[in-house]
């Protein structure tokens, strides 16, 4: 048993009694795009965004506003290449992405902060289902 007025957590931590403590939800959630006949693509993007973001979206006229409105709220992370190399995740990849790539990016994300996926549940301490 801990000390009177302190509550044990971890070893080496405690919480004092009548102190708050802050526990919030991030709604900053990341997710990984997984995008259909591009096996090996890794795709980071932030899905917890707000409703701004949707806003701006819906109110762009051209593909490239949209893939300014997608890097700025998604802040996209990935693997992706060409022939010349790493293409960075930045307002020039527009030019060097085909556009079958740059759509799936970005409807992939959009899809994915309309309907964000369920959190995976946490593995067992067997490694059974």
């Amino acid at each position: 048993m801990g000390r009177r007025g302190v509550v044990p957590t971890s070893p080496g931590g405690s919480i004092r009694v009548g102190e708050v403590l802050t526990v919030g939800y991030r709604v900053d959630r990341k997710a990984v795009l997984v995008l259909e006949d591009m096996d090996g693509a890794e795709v980071e993007v932030v899905i917890g965004v707000p409703m701004l973001a949707l806003k701006e979206w819906y109110d762009t006229d051209t593909r490239e506003q949209e893939w300014a409105t997608f890097l700025r709220w998604a802040q996209p992370a990935w693997n992706l290449e060409d022939a010349d190399g790493p293409i960075p995740a930045d307002a020039a990849a527009h030019d060097r992405l085909p556009p079958p790539v740059s759509k799936a990016l970005m409807v992939g994300w959009r899809d994915a902060v309309v309907n964000p996926p369920a959190p995976l549940p946490p593995p067992s301490s067997d490694g059974t289902p």
